[in-house]
């Protein structure tokens, strides 16, 4: 793992990577320090500094960005793509290699309003959301889509890295769950089954590891 002492650093992710305890692990780790109250500015519910992203970048603020960001902060996101040659940060790059499993935690995530183990405990107003078969087709499409968006992505940001030469690590999702070395779950895979289940999914995102460039890269 890079060992940046204190030098402010940005940890590029997608959604279900465990991404926000790697990100305050490697903050405390490294003696970093986050000032601002946000570690996530390019989040459409968080409140972004007057001065956008390139204000984070000014005041050295250590961050996380989501490479599947809105696309109503993708203006933003392309400002932090023309910075990165000027700018005197780590990078790191985390995914998780097992897409499905991501899929569907994302999935439960997005549709029952569950983020974190807290949310498990909050008042509900109706039971779990499970998907109907008729449902299974679009969400397949929805998902092979939103996959690709999230490796394309993380190839943009890649590319851009070895073009000025700036060094980076690739953190796989499984070795960040051994460096925060503590127990991430949320206790809601029991769930996942019923929510809903499509081999045609798993097939789909298989053959995208096997032929999207990005795991060629890594």
């Amino acid at each position: 793992m890079i060992q940046n002492h204190g030098k402010p650093f940005i940890l590029w992710a997608s959604a279900r990577t465990a991404s926000s305890q790697f990100f305050f692990k490697y903050l405390e780790k490294n003696n970093c320090k986050v000032i601002h109250k946000t570690h996530e500015p390019l989040n459409v519910q968080k409140k972004l500094l007057g001065g956008g992203i390139l204000e984070f970048i000014n005041k050295k603020y250590s961050f996380k960005c989501m490479v599947n960001t809105s696309r109503v902060l993708k203006l933003e996101l392309d400002r932090l793509q023309q910075a990165i040659p000027t700018i005197d940060y780590t990078h790191i790059i985390l995914y998780r290699k097992d897409l499905y499993a991501r899929q569907r935690s994302f999935m439960f995530s997005k549709y029952n309003d569950v983020w974190k183990k807290e949310d498990l405990t909050k008042p509900r107003d109706s039971s779990w959301y499970y998907f109907k078969k008729e449902d299974i087709p679009s969400l397949v499409d929805h998902a092979i889509k939103w996959e690709t968006e999230c490796l394309d992505m993380y190839v943009k940001h890649i590319k851009t890295l070895k073009e000025y030469d700036i060094p980076y690590q690739v953190v796989e999702f499984n070795d960040a769950i051994q460096y925060i070395d503590k127990d991430t779950s949320q206790g809601t895979k029991q769930y996942y089954d019923k929510m809903f289940q499509s081999e045609e999914l798993k097939k789909s995102l298989k053959n995208l590891i096997i032929n999207h460039e990005f795991y060629s890269m890594i």
